[in-house]
């Protein structure tokens, strides 16, 4: 019996032992399985967004979530609004949530994201950190960002991350170097050949090409004033290939909104891209012939014709339409959720102006003459010639009306040219222009020489020339005009003709016999 009680206790203590030692075999496997590789669920963690203009040759820093500090050289960025938002159904703490996480894109993500949101802005730094997060897999966008720049695409993140320096830790705090594309332009106008209305007026649209990869949408669109008649678009690469219309870009015209639109197609943003990466100062280069158009449209209350380009950069711009010519805020996007904007190029401008002729009695000025006709000359040589006389909506010979007054309307401004204000009247730019009186009033002179004059404001601020003419003969009385002392002087020298004819002819005739005998 004692024997069994002894074996018995053995055993007992035996299988205590080992029900000890397994224990503690499990409590040491725990121990190890708790490492600084594992996620401490209890954590919070962070994103912290560094926004840089994105340089030609690319991002140029690693995407591994460490923090790389300020970068060298780059830009940053100040106001670019990020939100953040946490995706649902995704548990980091799981290898399951890893799998899940490596296999969403941000398309998909974005249908299962939660109701938990930070929103944060870049300072002058251009650094946005967002605090105290759950751990969790986030969706990170831009909101909002500055005119004339290219968002990031919409990217996923994880809070935590493994710490590229040390691979068996995890990195609670997340740094991000998302970077933009600033995208600008530029635009200038020749019309200094412009005389007047029917000139041709050329507006030349430079357009920047977002750095990086090729984008997913590129246009240029050009809402004309409608005192602009669009003749043809030509677009080139200021730097790299030569590129084909229909397969590297199409141009459409909407003659409803009298609106010119250049879109890029897969093709001809490649092109962009590559342009860029070879010269970092490449761009888009649209030029537009147009021709300002007839009077009957009207030239304004100051004659000024603006006009703006747009740039759209992206596919998200698209969404959003240009406002009206000569505006630079654009109109409604019509998804508010994407509120990507083109980016305004201009505004440039050419002006017209008119000049306005009163034709006086030189004797009376209160007195208004009609009927006076006048071409318009370009230069002297034109006036003192007669040739390439301006024609302004089919008309080159203006007429006085019964007030005495006509107005040459749609010239071009005399002292702006090329979006330019001249400051010299010796400026080759400078345009002057010259009267003809062709046809004077009933009973009037002529004028002697063509009149030098410029063209300057319309309406009441329009070039007013006033123009007198003397009365046909004016100051003198020339003779043979009916006077009754000119007809006795007229007769009466006649008269003494004849008597002195008659005279010679009967004297002749008398002597004729004398000198027969």
């Amino acid at each position: 019996m004692h024997s069994r009680i002894t074996k018995r206790a053995v055993q007992l203590v035996a299988a205590t032992a080992a029900s000890a030692l397994l224990a503690l075999a499990g409590a040491s496997m725990a121990s190890a399985a708790v490492t600084p590789s594992t996620i401490d669920a209890t954590k919070k963690g962070s994103i912290t967004i560094h926004k840089y203009e994105m340089p030609a040759a690319g991002p140029g820093v690693e995407a591994d979530g460490a923090d790389h500090g300020d970068l060298a050289g780059l830009t940053p960025m100040q106001g670019v609004e990020f939100t953040i938002t946490k995706v649902n159904n995704v548990d980091l703490t799981t290898n399951a949530g890893w799998k899940t996480a490596t296999t969403l894109t941000p398309a998909q993500a974005q249908s299962q994201l939660s109701a938990t949101k930070s929103v944060v802005t870049t300072a002058s730094t251009g650094i946005a950190k967002a605090s105290n997060l759950d751990l969790g897999l986030y969706y990170v966008t831009e909101t909002k960002y500055p005119a004339g720049v290219t968002p990031a695409a919409p990217f996923l993140i994880t809070v935590p991350m493994t710490d590229p320096a040390n691979l068996d830790k995890w990195m609670y705090d997340v740094h991000v170097y998302p970077k933009n594309s600033k995208v600008g332009g530029s635009k200038t106008v020749k019309d200094a050949t412009e005389i007047a209305m029917g000139g041709p007026v050329v507006w030349t649209i430079l357009g920047d090409i977002p750095a990086g990869p090729a984008t997913d949408g590129y246009r240029i669109v050009d809402p004309l004033d409608t005192r602009l008649t669009y003749k043809t678009a030509t677009v080139t690469l200021t730097s790299g290939p030569a590129l084909s219309s229909g397969t590297d870009y199409t141009t459409s015209f909407d003659a409803a909104s009298n609106t010119v639109t250049v879109e890029f197609t897969a093709t001809g943003r490649d092109k962009l891209a590559a342009a860029k990466t070879a010269d970092a100062s490449a761009q888009v280069k649209v030029v537009l012939d147009t021709i300002v158009n007839a009077v009957s449209n009207g030239i304004g209350i100051d004659g000024d014709i603006i006009n703006v380009a747009w740039v759209y950069p992206n596919q998200a711009s698209f969404a959003i339409k240009p406002g009206k010519p000569g505006e630079t805020t654009p109109g409604t996007p019509t998804d508010p959720n994407i509120p990507t904007t083109p980016v305004p190029v201009g505004p440039v401008e050419t002006k017209l102006a008119a000049i306005k002729i009163h034709k006086r009695a030189a004797e009376n000025q209160a007195l208004s003459l009609a009927g006076a006709q006048f071409k318009l000359y370009p230069t002297a040589a034109d006036a003192a010639a007669g040739t390439n006389a301006i024609t302004i909506d089919g008309t080159s010979t203006w007429t006085t009306g019964a007030d005495g007054t006509v107005t040459i309307t749609g010239l071009r401004q005399s002292d702006f040219a090329d979006n330019q204000q001249l400051t010299s009247t010796t400026d080759p730019k400078y345009q002057y222009f010259w009267l003809v009186e062709t046809k004077a009033p009933t009973g009037r002179e002529l004028l002697a020489e063509p009149i030098k004059t410029t063209a300057m404001g319309l309406g009441a601020n329009a070039t007013t020339l006033e123009i007198d003419n003397a009365k046909h003969n004016d100051g003198f009385t020339l003779p043979f005009t009916g006077s009754p002392l000119s007809a006795t002087l007229f007769y009466g020298a006649g008269a003494l003709v004849v008597i002195a004819g008659v005279v010679y002819m009967t004297v002749r005739r008398r002597r004729q016999p004398a000198q027969q005998s």
